[in-house]
């Protein structure tokens, strides 16, 4: 199991940061080729459904659609390359 740290960002893009070391007995077994995480967290809030995810889509009046960045990833390797990338995703406005 890896463990995550959940912290809050304070300036930037991104709002919340996990972040994680592998343990050495991971490190010590050659190559990472995988990571998968789900995150996941249901809520009430005035009676609706909520998520982490929900949002509302601020656009500029009567643009129905915009793009957003929704997250970034990056991965550091000891004597290695740092790799990320950002995720972008994209909303429609709700009458």
């Amino acid at each position: 199991m890896i463990v995550f740290k959940v912290s809050k960002e304070k300036k930037g893009e991104y709002g919340t940061i996990l972040n994680a070391t592998l343990p050495a007995s991971l490190r010590s077994w050659g190559n990472l080729t995988e990571i998968n995480m789900r995150l996941s967290r249901k809520y009430g809030y005035q009676g609706q459904q909520r998520s982490f995810l929900s949002a509302n889509c601020p656009t500029p009046k009567g643009v129905p659609t915009t793009s957003f960045k929704l997250a970034r990833t990056s991965f550091a390797f000891i004597g290695g390359p740092k790799l990320g990338s950002t995720l972008t995703d994209s909303c429609v406005v709700r009458h």
